[in-house]
């Protein structure tokens, strides 16, 4: 059976640490917000709307810790650890100035993002006062594709670097892949991604179809 785990990312968008959750979700929501944009000129009526993009996805799920043995009460695991991984995750790290990416996989289903909501429900104690059953809410932004517009993965594209972003969230926005800043690095002839410049013209690639 495959095991939910929340991965997280460093700064080249790579795997830092994965954190593995005890039970699978009984169910989880995706919401898709398509954008749009009200238009008016000498050929659009008014209010007439016009896709612009893709807007922020939303995932939103609960998941069970569960650290109960019914050996003994001595058994029974604390979850702290993992609650304290889990928070990690809307924090801010000091090298990034910012909560990290990560990404939810389970099975065929992967999300990346960022987590922006978390709610911990301790639901159990052992009598001495340690947590060993809690049900965590999670809410998770994906990407942004509104930068995009309506350009094609499989089309060249220039973008410029802003300020305090990553190669991996520009790969992220352009190929929903943090692992593809690697093909814009080879791209730009960039050898350290964190040496990159803000303001500098990327080149972004298309993806090369088999």
């Amino acid at each position: 059976m495959a095991t939910a785990t929340m991965i997280v990312l460093n700064a080249q968008g790579m795997e830092e640490s994965r954190i593995n959750f005890d039970f699978n979700p009984s169910e989880f929501t995706v919401d898709y917000a398509p954008k749009y944009t009200s238009t008016k000129g000498v050929t659009k009526e008014q209010g007439e709307t016009e896709f612009v993009g893709e807007g922020c996805s939303t995932l939103s799920m609960k998941m069970t810790l569960d650290g109960y043995s019914n050996v003994s009460e001595a058994a029974s695991t604390d979850i702290s650890t993992k609650v304290k991984s889990l928070r990690a995750l809307v924090q801010i790290k000091p090298d990034l100035h910012k909560p990290p990416a990560c990404r939810f996989e389970w099975g065929s289903t992967k999300f990346s993002g960022h987590v922006t909501s978390m709610n911990v429900n301790f639901t159990m104690f052992t009598s001495e006062g340690k947590p060993i059953r809690a049900t965590v809410s999670i809410t998770m932004q994906g990407k942004k594709g509104a930068q995009q517009g309506l350009e094609s993965p499989d089309r060249t594209k220039r973008r410029v670097l802003p300020q305090d972003t990553q190669l991996y969230l520009i790969a992220y926005g352009n190929y929903n892949d943090c692992g593809e800043w690697r093909r814009i690095a080879r791209a730009n002839g960039i050898r350290n991604p964190r040496r990159a410049q803000a303001g500098t013209v990327l080149k972004i690639p298309p993806i090369e179809k088999p």
